[in-house]
């Protein structure tokens, strides 16, 4: 009769013994503590004497603090709140090609031929990448959370020639500018 047979006495059915604790767990074998102080840490098998096992934790006191700061950190950012990006072009007066721009790679050429890359780089669409706590992508386009927007507002006040020449057309990828400008 097999062992998985229906017709099995229940009585036959008997559980296996747990096997003996070193052979389930062998000195250096890596485990994970679940006990209420550092409970997740990393740790590893020490010795195995009977019912007892003993274990090398892998914690760092600080480990804790740091959690604790982080945890601020995240409870005390600014609001999740996330604009649309023709939203965010109305408050700031911009149009999407320039907020695009502006967002990822400006390239200005100076007069001395160098070029400089003057944008903010909030968001990288050919790589699919973002900057955390800044923009986001969803199905219909990028999204500019409120930190977002008042980094663009600071930025257009302090270089407003900036904004105003990136309307004006330029060399392909590259508009100019000139000393009198900067």
């Amino acid at each position: 009769m097999s062992p998985l047979s229906p017709n099995r006495n229940r009585a036959d059915q008997k559980e296996q013994p747990a096997p003996p604790l070193h052979e389930e767990f062998p000195d250096g074998e890596k485990v994970i503590f679940l006990g209420q102080m550092a409970y997740g840490a990393a740790a590893q098998v020490s010795s195995t004497k009977g019912d007892k096992l003993g274990i090398n934790l892998a914690y760092f006191p600080s480990e804790g603090q740091e959690n604790r700061v982080f945890s601020d950190l995240v409870r005390t950012r600014p609001s999740g709140h996330y604009y649309p990006s023709h939203i965010l072009c109305r408050r700031i007066g911009l149009s999407g090609l320039q907020l695009s721009k502006v967002c990822s790679t400006l390239m200005v050429k100076l007069e001395n031929g160098s070029k400089v890359n003057i944008g903010i780089p909030m968001k990288f669409e050919s790589k699919g990448l973002k900057v955390l706590g800044y923009t986001r992508r969803n199905d219909r386009g990028w999204e500019y959370s409120e930190t977002a927007a008042q980094a663009l507002e600071k930025y257009r006040t302090a270089f407003p020639e900036a904004f105003n020449n990136l309307g004006a057309g330029g060399e392909g990828q590259y508009f100019f500018l000139s000393k009198e400008q900067g």
